[in-house]
């Protein structure tokens, strides 16, 4: 929100451009970039917006503000780009298809909402199925976004729930394995997800270790 300086309660004494006919409480208000006061109607601060007393300083803090985040902006821009492109047909499958929409209304509300990009992450919905939103969009492993795949598989054994991928890591195998063992094979989850490869197995006896799990 821009920040208020002062408000005298003035009304517009002509209607605002996009609305309805009518008075607008106007607020003064600073300008994020040249610190200059101007008026902003009220209904522009509710939104977000007025941030700015005109396009030439919003277009010079938009620069700053992508270069101090360049790769926060790729993330956003990307995002953006793969709900809203509708000349390419793997996003139109996996997004417009889905229902999937971006909502973030700027690149300023997106970096507020999520913060600076940690290293080894990249942007995830905390819901695939769920829009690029406030409240479901983080920062997220590689390790975290397969496990949050539409298509990787929970299972239970022993009183602990584990996706495919974490029950492969654990086994020294493919995801892959694990599902075929199951769904091709007819294995039960607890033989599936505690039988080691035959190439762990081998290498256990050369050693002279014992596996366990």
């Amino acid at each position: 929100m821009a920040h208020v300086k002062s408000c005298d309660g003035r009304r517009a004494s002509t209607p605002c451009r996009g609305k309805p006919s009518g008075e607008a409480l106007v607020i003064i208000v600073v300008c994020q970039h040249c610190g200059e006061q101007f008026d902003a109607p009220q209904w522009r601060l509710n939104q977000g917006k007025g941030k700015y007393c005109g396009r030439a300083c919003a277009n010079e803090a938009k620069k700053g503000f992508h270069a101090r985040y360049p790769a926060e902006y790729m993330a956003y821009h990307d995002a953006r780009r793969r709900c809203r492109n509708p000349y390419s047909l793997t996003n139109k499958i996996n997004y417009k298809d889905k229902g999937i929409k971006f909502l973030f209304e700027s690149f300023e509300q997106f970096i507020d909402h999520i913060g600076p990009k940690p290293d080894g992450t990249s942007l995830d919905r905390i819901d695939n199925n769920g829009d690029y939103r406030i409240g479901n969009v983080r920062w997220a492993t590689a390790q975290q976004q397969a496990q949050n795949k539409n298509n990787n598989r929970l299972y239970s054994f022993n009183g602990e729930t584990l996706c495919e991928s974490e029950w492969a890591k654990r086994l020294g195998i493919t995801r892959g394995t694990i599902t075929a063992r199951i769904e091709k094979y007819g294995w039960s989850v607890e033989r599936a997800v505690t039988t080691p490869s035959a190439s762990a197995v081998a290498a256990a006896d050369e050693s002279g270790h014992q596996l366990g799990f």
